[in-house]
């Protein structure tokens, strides 16, 4: 089963491919729309971080063994 990061990896892929297909054939500036669009993209991901939460030292502290 892949996993969720591969999933976005790979429509990611068949995205990149399909829209540089269809911008070859109908002859599209692709240039013209994807600097503006890629913008607004890292711009959502700063305004929207992940949800993950990060991993840390303190994290581990519980599954390290006491020494007596």
């Amino acid at each position: 089963m892949p996993t969720r990061g591969q999933i976005f990896a790979g429509t990611f892929l068949v995205f990149c491919g399909g829209t540089l297909l269809l911008a070859n054939v109908l002859h599209i500036n692709l240039w013209a729309i994807c600097c503006p669009v890629g913008l607004i993209f890292f711009g959502f991901l700063l305004l929207f971080p992940s949800s993950r939460r990060t991993w840390t030292a303190e994290d581990n502290r519980s599954n390290t063994p006491q020494k007596f």
